[in-house]
């Protein structure tokens, strides 16, 4: 019981709780999208929008990304209307695919 009075433990601890609150709502964010810019056709679209179009069935093929630098968003999506256009942006920017 000592161990856990002292101010040393209680410090840790909460340093401890800080960084797995962090990780947890970060991941959470991002695996749903906050972080992550939508490129379609050249055009930033929201999240929001994004979803809609995902949900009424709008067909579009997606690459899977690129790190994006800028103030709110980590991660970018390109998406486009045919899989030969997906393989154009892939081969400009990453090589052959």
């Amino acid at each position: 019981m000592a161990v856990l009075r002292s101010k040393k433990f209680r410090i840790g601890a909460s340093i401890f709780a800080a960084l797995v609150l962090i990780v947890v709502v970060g991941g959470f964010a991002f695996s749903r999208g906050y972080f992550m810019r939508f490129v379609v056709e050249g055009k930033d679209i929201s999240r929001d929008q994004f979803l809609a179009d995902a949900e009424t069935g709008m067909s579009r093929y997606c690459t899977q990304g690129e790190w994006a630098v800028g103030w709110f968003y980590i991660y970018e999506t390109h998406c486009f209307n045919t899989e030969a256009e997906v393989e154009t942006y892939m081969n400009m920017h990453f090589g052959s695919t």
